[in-house]
């Protein structure tokens, strides 16, 4: 399908940066056009006033037949926007969709002990300095001579902690499929790099003294504390550091932080700042990426839920599961407790990912490890069931057979339905990463596990005495399944073949 937007927007210079954009519409309107496949782009508001002389350059443009039937121009109209339709040639839409030949990856793929003890260890801490001050003051001496690099088995011993928490973290992260290149962390930043970066801020006269002895930047008439009165730094001074460096190191073209809504103020100052000190940056660079908060969750108050833990309870309540089903059937080549962790992570992860990222919620056990409905496992089962059904017929060889179009054409409407939410693939992972909302494409991969269920009802395979019927039902399931595990993998699933 990809391949048929390229060839759509290569001849249309005003739609260069549109070809995800181009849009596969709703069941209803692929019934006006009579079922024939059709793929539509609704101009941006950006474009209302030159709406005129876009559509009138459309008329003109001659596709090539190859890949496009018919256009059809339709003008805006009251609150609808205009929209130009392109009719596909059927047999080069289902065979773009059907091919069974690997391609290359999808465009947008890229790729608790000693951390408890740390964790009880904050708590204590904060609990004690609340009630005795000179605890408190005693931290802030000991970081003031770990910044300026003083207290050498101090930092010593920060290195070992580092190393105990990311072997900890590391375990977590395996689980949930998750790898990072590195980790970085802002207390790594010696004093003389925080110590060239204020003397920056003062050369631009962007830091200011207060009457307390705190230095401090303003952004949007804001006050912001960098250095305290004790000389000390603040995050925003080695936030300020990191962001330098990195833009040195990687010479970045945009810089991503991913963190809660809490923080938009100081990203806002970070940026910001960083931006006026330094012209190689521009703020279309730099993007806080937010994401709502678990509430009642405290780390300092000791409040906090570790996701080890829920992971861990996830597992049992799939093993619980699994051992209760009547349908489970005893498998030695099997890793069950490997399965378990699988279909509780995916439960898991996908009751997370489903929802808007900027959302705050309450924790509820129930919700992070609810298995039905609209779930990581539901994903799962439609991959399973769709694997087993082709590996009945593995001796099949896919690659041979050509999708015929006029099949589907006089198959009940389910086949058409899911080669119409195959089509809807590529635009469900551009507006995923556009919005950088995995929900899109959460949601995308419910529908398409829908219309794979409906079409494994309506359109059997095993019982279906015409071979030609047989093959081109299994080019679709294949088609489905393929697409299927491409989203799940991009979400950080790992797709099981049996559960």
């Amino acid at each position: 399908m990809i391949r048929l937007r390229q060839a759509i927007c290569e001849q249309l210079p005003q739609l260069k940066n549109a070809c995800h954009a181009l849009e596969v519409p709703v069941k209803k309107q692929q019934l006006q056009n009579g079922g024939r496949p059709t793929v539509e782009w609704i101009l941006p508001s950006a474009f209302a006033q030159q709406e005129g002389e876009l559509l009138d350059s459309m008329k003109k443009q001659r596709f090539k037949d190859a890949y496009v039937e018919n256009v059809r121009i339709v003008p805006s109209a009251g609150r609808s926007a205009a929209k130009i339709e392109f009719q596909l040639q059927p047999q080069v839409f289902v065979e773009q969709l059907l091919q069974t030949k690997e391609n290359a990856l999808h465009p947008f793929v890229l790729c608790c002990g000693t951390h408890k003890t740390l964790y009880k260890s904050y708590v204590a801490a904060n609990q004690a300095a609340e009630q005795r001050p000179e605890i408190a003051q005693q931290a802030r001496d000991l970081f003031a001579a770990l910044e300026g690099g003083t207290d050498r088995a101090m930092a010593k011993q920060w290195q070992q902690y580092r190393k105990y928490t990311i072997e900890d973290l590391s375990k977590v992260y395996n689980r949930l499929g998750v790898h990072f290149d590195s980790y970085e962390w802002e207390s790594q930043y010696s004093q003389q790099q925080i110590q060239d970066v204020l003397d920056k801020l003062r050369s631009a006269g962007l830091l200011q003294p207060e009457h307390d002895g705190r230095e401090i930047v303003v952004v949007d008439g804001r006050r912001i504390p960098v250095i305290k009165s004790d000389g000390s730094t603040l995050y925003l001074a080695r936030d300020i550091a990191a962001l330098l460096e990195r833009l040195s190191r990687f010479q970045f073209s945009r810089l991503l932080y991913v963190v809660d809504n809490g923080q938009a103020d100081h990203f806002n100052a970070l940026f910001k700042t960083t931006a006026a000190l330094d012209d190689r940056l521009s703020l279309e660079q730099l993007q806080h990426v937010k994401f709502g908060r678990i509430q009642g969750m405290s780390t300092r108050q000791g409040k906090a839920i570790f996701l080890k833990d829920v992971l861990d309870e996830a597992r049992s309540i799939m093993r619980e599961k699994r051992n209760l089903s009547a349908t489970t059937r005893e498998n030695y080549n099997l890793d069950d407790e490997h399965v378990c962790d699988i279909l509780g992570v995916s439960a898991v992860l996908i009751n997370v990912l489903k929802q808007r990222r900027q959302r705050d919620h309450e924790f509820s056990w129930q919700q992070a490890l609810q298995v039905n409905g609209d779930t990581g496992i539901k994903l799962q089962y439609t991959h399973c069931r769709l694997h087993s059904l082709l590996d009945n017929f593995r001796d099949v060889d896919l690659d041979d057979i050509k999708p015929d179009w006029k099949h589907f054409a006089t198959e009940p409407a389910d086949a058409l339905d899911l080669l119409y939410a195959l089509a809807r693939f590529d635009q469900s992972v551009w507006q995923s990463k556009e919005q950088l909302e995995a929900c899109v494409l959460v949601n995308y991969l419910f529908g398409l596990c829908n219309a794979t269920s409906r079409a494994l009802k309506r359109l059997p395979v095993k019982q279906e005495s015409s071979l030609e019927r047989q093959l081109q039902r299994l080019l679709l399931f294949n088609a489905a399944k393929k697409t299927l595990r491409q989203g799940m993998e991009l979400l950080g699933l790992r797709p099981l073949d049996q559960m």
